[in-house]
């Protein structure tokens, strides 16, 4: 959800799975598809409206960017 309330979970907001994003592209560049993969694994509730959410999130401050087919730490 774009606008939390007292009842959204912590673990599940944008800001929280952005963290994650971040520290999995830092490691290492990766394709949106292998990273959402990767997610699912950690979080098997999480919404794919969620995930790229959160890439769009983590894109317009700035934190990552596209080249070509993977997603970079900026």
């Amino acid at each position: 959800m774009i606008i939390p309330s007292k009842h959204e979970k912590l673990n599940e907001s944008l800001i929280a799975l952005g963290s994650e994003i971040l520290n999995s592209v830092k490691r290492k560049n990766k394709l949106v598809e292998d990273l959402f993969n990767e997610f699912k694994v950690k979080h098997p509730n999480i919404h794919l409206d969620n995930f790229f959410l959160t890439l769009v999130f983590l894109w317009l401050i700035g934190a990552i960017k596209k080249e070509g087919d993977l997603i970079t730490y900026k």
